[in-house]
């Protein structure tokens, strides 16, 4: 018998936690030729190749070689993974014995540790010792020790003044570990404050630039850097907010914003801003501190004014209307009193709040809105109500239906009536009517036959589930509208229900995209394809 031949993948990995990165009991080159002079002392294993991760993180597995190695694990490229301790394959306690005790074992791979001696084909128990979780454990240990570590020299370093982070924010460039003034932008960062300060919103401030063809911090910093990219970037409310609430502009450098979960989950949470680290008279400033005072008096009078007239009117369109060309969108821009009557304007957020120059103007008022929508509901709904009636039944040939649910009764009584002879060949065995000999035959061949009709008829019932599968999915669909039919007053339930984007065009006119608008669409299709097929 020919000997198994294991194709290979050799895991390699280094990463910042591992101290210094050149160290020669963990390099890159060191891990490659120990794994290189095992595989030359064995003569069941062949290599395949060689998957690396240099600088990431052993507390997830969300690292570019490691997932094409499993991607050619999962293609049946490679049977076998070879690494020189556990700790390189990974330092998460619970995953890894999630690859090691299940994963592997079910895929049919190799696994070998060298200097853990663990091989899982030559030495199956090799797995089972308990030192495997024992070092496990440790590797996943002395990652959230480094961490804690790595988080309090952060804080100590914050709080000496050190700037931990690798860039600068607008305004500032990042020179010798200091910040110094970017002086092309200077100008723009001064006369946002003094618009603030002379009573102008963010709104009003981001359109001026936008207008004037300053560029934004984001396009500034790619044409500083030559970072191509394939669209301009804008200004907006937000950047201008950012920047008008961001004490570094005025010398104090404030850290320690935000941090992680821990050190397996890298998801940034916020620190609330009494545990803030803030060292004043950090570096130059570019306005005055009294400056950047009455900056934050204007935003908070004008945010407290925003409330109050938002308050005025909630729209049950909030989150619902774009934009038809710059797909951004519909804002809510006026509200205005006549005979005490409030009348409420949607505006397209690019043409009003950024540019006149990014899109068309475009505005819709609230009651035309209402009318437009519930007007196409209702025309929707009895489009789909006379497909139902008329048009349904036609989608798929219920001829053939029929004809396969009729061989799947005809099968099913057939393994019905293999199963009575199962049920006979057992009781002339008791009663010594059979050999052995005689119910082994009868049996496997009952079996064999019940094998194949159980397949059949899986395919059988696979066919049906296809055919009918688009008739259940309309069915579905338009029940939902049928709820609301001769609708006269919209609701948020209905909206929920019923719709993903409602788009305006120039003309006012309006496109709704329902939820599971591939359903409806398919229903058009078909409808015009019957309607084509009539004519």
């Amino acid at each position: 018998m020919d000997k198994k031949i294991y194709k290979a993948g050799a895991y390699i990995r280094l990463s910042r936690e591992d101290g210094n990165k050149f160290e020669e009991s963990n390099s890159i080159k060191n891990q490659r030729d120990l794994i290189n002079e095992f595989i030359d002392e064995q003569d069941d294993i062949s290599i395949y190749g060689y998957y690396s991760d240099d600088g990431r993180t052993g507390t997830n597995f969300d690292r570019p070689g490691f997932q094409r190695m499993m991607k050619d694990m999962y293609d049946k490229k490679i049977d076998c993974i070879i690494v020189k301790d556990l700790s390189r394959f990974g330092r998460n306690y619970i995953e890894v014995g999630r690859y090691i005790d299940y994963i592997f074992p079910s895929m049919g791979i190799r696994f070998i540790s060298i200097n853990d001696n663990i091989d899982n084909v030559k030495n199956p128990e090799s797995l089972n010792s308990v030192i495997v979780p024992f070092k496990n454990l440790m590797n996943d240990e002395y990652c959230r020790d480094i961490a804690r570590k790595v988080k309090k020299v952060k804080e100590v370093q914050r709080l000496n003044g050190e700037i931990t982070s690798g860039s600068a924010p607008y305004g500032y460039l990042l020179k010798d570990k200091n910040y110094v003034i970017d002086l092309e932008v200077k100008d723009i960062i001064t006369m946002i404050f003094e618009m603030c300060i002379a009573g102008e919103s963010s709104t009003k401030i981001a359109y001026k630039l936008n207008e004037e063809n300053i560029d934004c911090p984001k396009e500034h910093f790619c044409k500083r850097n030559n970072v191509e990219h394939s669209k301009k970037y804008y200004w907006d409310s937000t950047k201008i907010s950012n920047i008008l609430k961001n004490e570094v502009y005025c010398g104090t450098l404030v850290q320690g914003k935000t941090t992680t979960l821990n050190n397996k989950v890298r998801v940034s949470v916020p620190v609330p801003k009494e545990d803030w680290i803030r060292v004043e008279n950090h570096h130059e400033p570019i306005i005055d501190k009294e400056t950047f005072k009455k900056a934050q008096e204007c935003i908070l009078s004008r945010t407290t004014a925003t409330k109050l007239k938002r308050n005025v009117f909630n729209s049950i369109f909030r989150g619902y209307l774009k934009c038809y060309d710059c797909k951004k969108n519909m804002v809510k821009t006026s509200c205005n009193k006549y005979k005490d009557k409030t009348y409420l304007v949607y505006n397209c957020f690019t043409y009003k709040r950024m540019s006149k120059k990014l899109c068309l103007s475009r505005s819709i008022k609230y009651e035309e809105l209402m009318s437009k929508v519930i007007e196409k509901i209702n025309s929707d709904t009895e489009f789909l109500i006379d497909f139902e009636i008329n048009k349904l039944d036609s989608m798929h040939d219920n001829e053939e239906l029929v004809k396969i649910a009729d061989e799947i009764s005809l099968k099913n009584k057939r393994m019905e009536e293999l199963e009575n002879l199962k049920k006979e060949i057992l009781y002339d065995l008791k009663k010594d009517l059979i050999t052995n000999d005689d119910y082994d035959f009868y049996f496997e061949t009952y079996n064999n036959e019940m094998k194949k009709l159980l397949k059949e008829l899986n395919k059988l019932k696979e066919k049906e589930f296809t055919l009918s599968h688009d008739k259940r999915i309309i069915k579905d669909f338009i029940r939902c509208f049928k709820k609301y039919r001769n609708l006269d007053e919209l609701n948020e339930k209905i909206l929920e229900e019923l719709i993903e984007v409602i788009y305006v065009k120039s003309d006012k006119s309006i496109e709704i995209i329902y939820l599971n608008n591939d359903v409806y669409e398919m229903i058009r299709n078909f409808s015009k394809e019957i309607s084509n097929g009539e004519k």
